[in-house]
């Protein structure tokens, strides 16, 4: 179940979210896991790094001084845990939101001016997330391979890509820490990963939730492990789709 970290700079204000948080939680069964109220923004940073992948993060809007400072959090979570859902909460004046959102690409906003709406924001984000991480385990399930005379079942979000092997009509599946070889064809497995893997080339499927850079001039994306896949023609226009509204990773054109 996903972890919940909360963080606003006013103690007053994170206790009641909390408690509101908490209400809205029991009284719809939402499945959740843990919720962590944060006294500092550097708790954050090293408490994610032993948490879930897939963190929920309510933040005050006004994290610092400038967009940069919310840029930096935003990268600085996602980094390791792509599939964070954050959350910022505002105030009515903070208008400057409408031409950030691209930059940070939250899960949403909510307004706390108004009492009743803001509780009504908050129950429509948790149902939208929860549904959306309903489909998210369907997709991210283990699936099984079979190395020599051994299956191995590997978590879908831990594969960093797959790519064809020397040797026909093999495979090859890198993990954080080891690779497998086994008999398949890329294009088969290709429909079976789920959403978040992308064909970028006739011998590359890749996760682009590790996805760090993609270099367009060189035809190349660079992995969070540092390896590096090539990008054909196709590829180009099933990056750029898939890359259309993130802020991920950092693009070369």
């Amino acid at each position: 179940m996903r972890p919940i970290y909360i963080y606003r700079k006013n103690k007053e204000n994170q206790s009641s979210f909390y408690q509101i948080l908490v209400d809205i939680i029991d009284e719809n069964h939402l499945s959740v896991g843990a919720i962590y109220l944060i006294d500092q923004l550097k708790q954050i940073i090293d408490h994610r790094q032993s948490c879930d992948r897939s963190g929920i993060y309510f933040l005050d809007y006004c994290l610092g001084n400038s967009l940069l400072d919310k840029r930096h959090l935003v990268q600085t979570i996602r980094s390791k845990n792509p599939y964070a859902c954050l959350i910022f909460i505002k105030r009515r004046q903070d208008t400057a939101y409408e031409t950030e959102q691209y930059q940070l690409q939250p899960f949403g906003y909510l307004t706390e001016d108004d009492s009743q709406l803001f509780k009504q924001q908050l129950k429509a984000c948790l149902c939208a997330i929860e549904q959306r991480h309903a489909k998210e385990v369907v997709e991210q399930v283990k699936y099984t391979i079979k190395v020599d005379q051994r299956k191995i079942h590997v978590p879908k979000d831990e594969s960093y890509f797959i790519e064809t092997s020397e040797r026909a009509h093999y495979l090859r599946l890198h993990t954080k820490d080891q690779h497998y070889e086994f008999r398949g064809k890329l294009s088969e497995i290709s429909k079976t990963m789920g959403s978040d893997f992308l064909l970028i080339h006739r011998s590359y499927l890749v996760n682009a939730a590790y996805i760090r850079e993609i270099d367009y001039q060189q035809a190349i994306v660079t992995l969070a492990n540092g390896q590096k896949c090539l990008i054909s023609k196709r590829g180009k226009r099933v990056l750029t789709h898939a890359f259309h509204h993130r802020n991920e990773c950092s693009i070369v054109e």
